[in-house]
């Protein structure tokens, strides 16, 4: 006898099973505060969690949405970043995943969701749901101690000893200082400049999700499962752009989105430059980030010293506003899109 499936709201006790059920998948291990703080803690326009329960009420399916403002079409709009699709391994070929999906978009959609965002697993992508291909986002690598690297790499520790290799080549790879400096300070809170930031660079961004202060202070501020840094830039007192800093482990530091206007290419690589000093700082060996194939970010990123990874998530998306067409979407390339526009990094 096939056990039966039914829909239902999340309820704030079903936190722990969902957070089990989840790491069923393999993935990287998510706490009950990370998933409130990554699911619950944001303003949406209706509830964004899809849950599916067994005959003991026990959830057996969960997909989400991280629900964004986001730059579309000329004006801003509400679009979800779907996230942590799972099916308990007993339920699957069963059409949950398609059945639920298909609920929870729907509703979406009569809500006034513009779009979904995602970076879906075959399985997901599968799910006959309609997902589009957008383009990638592709890890990009900065070398910081490249004597570490190749002494990791290829077993041989003295050439560990060889710094004035990696001084050489910092001077070479990192970017150089702006003429005259900007001025780069770490905060703790997102202030009014962020916004003021986000207000004057919004209308050189055809599409991306909202840059503000509210962006900033939940996405890395008040992140309670990675400690990142916020690097914000000014010019002649006014913030210009700011960079997301992280770490992932003691070889390993990430930016997860730096962002200026487009065209900044002065404030970008002060940014850079200081993400990198960071790193070196805190033991880092390499720098590695995210960006959209093509997109001003990572040519950016590129003229400013990193290289391309052959590693890269596919990106796709679900048009859900009737009024909007492929082409108001684009390709991720026209996007100001970053890692830390998803839980990639």
């Amino acid at each position: 006898m096939t056990t039966p499936v039914r829909a239902r709201s999340l309820a704030p006790d079903d936190v722990p099973a969902v957070v089990a059920l989840l790491s069923r998948g393999g993935g990287r291990p998510v706490t009950a505060d990370h998933y409130r703080w990554k699911l619950l803690e944001r303003p949406s326009p209706i509830a964004n969690v899809a849950l599916a329960v067994d005959e003991r009420d026990h959830p057996v399916f969960h997909l989400a949405g991280i629900p964004c403002r986001c730059r579309l079409a000329g004006t801003e709009r509400w679009v979800m970043v779907a996230v942590d699709a799972m099916t308990a391994p007993e339920f699957r070929r069963r059409a949950v995943l398609k059945t639920q999906a298909r609920d929870l978009f729907a509703r979406w959609k009569a809500a006034g969701i513009a779009l979904v965002l995602g970076l879906p697993n075959e399985s997901y992508r599968a799910g006959a749901l309609g997902w589009i291909p957008m383009g990638q986002l592709q890890w990009l690598v900065l070398p910081l101690r490249p004597e570490r690297v190749l002494a990791r790499k290829l077993g041989v520790p003295p050439l560990a000893r060889l710094e004035r290799l990696g001084a050489w080549w910092r001077a070479l790879a990192v970017p150089r200082a702006t003429e005259p400096p900007l001025d780069v300070r770490e905060i703790t809170t997102a202030g009014e400049e962020l916004d003021r930031l986000w207000q004057r660079a919004k209308p050189t961004v055809a599409r991306s999700l909202a840059r503000d202060r509210s962006w900033v202070a939940w996405r890395y501020l008040a992140a309670p499962a990675h400690a990142y840094g916020v690097l914000v830039a000014s010019r002649a007192g006014e913030a210009v752009g700011y960079a997301a800093c992280g770490a992932q482990g003691a070889e390993r530091a990430t930016i997860a989105e730096i962002f200026t206007a487009p065209g900044d290419t002065t404030a970008f690589t002060a940014l850079v430059r200081a993400a990198a000093a960071r790193a070196l700082a805190r033991g880092a060996e390499s720098l590695w980030t995210l960006a959209a194939t093509g997109s001003w970010p990572h040519r950016a990123l590129r003229r400013a010293g990193f290289f391309r990874s052959r590693h890269a998530f596919r990106v796709d998306y679900i048009l859900l506003d009737p009024s909007l067409d492929a082409r108001d979407v684009g390709e991720a390339s026209d996007w100001y899109m970053v890692g830390g526009d998803f839980d990639a990094i």
